[in-house]
């Protein structure tokens, strides 16, 4: 996990021996490059059986705190929850040094897009975070409704003067429509 000190952004400590100044600890957010997802057309037709070869689903992703851990939930035709997402793998750096990796969908998930051959466009999205997926819920304010939601979190950091500061996480999706037709 990356975590910047910034030091024009300044937290100030009042206590009896006056103001102690305590740099701010800043998270970049990630971001998927849209121009290096692979199926390259956002709209695609894909064939499933022994005459295909098997199809790959990946995106590139920069998070400039190249020491973040990038998670990946990969989801087929997601309802509002995101719930049974397919974990991904972290992220393959692109090449040394770059904070561009490549996030694969696994195995899996890849067999699970093959089987819809029921001639529908489905939605295949993947979410990607520098931080931690868990599921929550918003209470919609016209109708006081608990809506589920799949919320990103970072855990708050220990700072030297034995407080502790929350670093915002961030996520990014990518959405394919994909109808998948099977060999003749």
């Amino acid at each position: 996990m990356s975590l910047t000190r910034a030091p024009a952004m300044t937290a100030f400590l009042v206590g009896c021996g006056g103001a102690v100044s305590t740099p701010a600890i800043i998270n970049r957010p990630v971001r998927v490059i849209a121009g290096l997802a692979d199926p390259a057309a956002r709209e695609t037709m894909i064939r499933s059986g022994t005459c295909a070869p098997t199809q790959k689903f990946s995106v590139s992703v920069d998070d400039p705190d190249a020491t973040d851990t990038v998670r990946a939930l990969w989801f087929i035709d997601p309802n509002e929850r995101y719930a049974g997402g397919v974990p991904g793998n972290s992220g393959v750096p692109v090449m040394t040094g770059s904070t561009v990796r490549e996030v694969r969908a696994p195995a899996v998930f890849l067999e699970q897009v093959a089987g819809l051959t029921d001639v529908r466009k489905h939605r295949i999205e993947v979410v990607v975070t520098d931080g931690e997926f868990v599921e929550d819920a918003l209470i919609d304010p016209l109708t006081m409704e608990r809506k589920p939601f799949l919320k990103v979190m970072r855990p708050a950091v220990a700072l030297n003067d034995g407080g502790t500061q929350q670093v915002e996480a961030f996520r990014d999706d990518y959405v394919w429509l994909v109808e998948v037709t099977p060999c003749p």
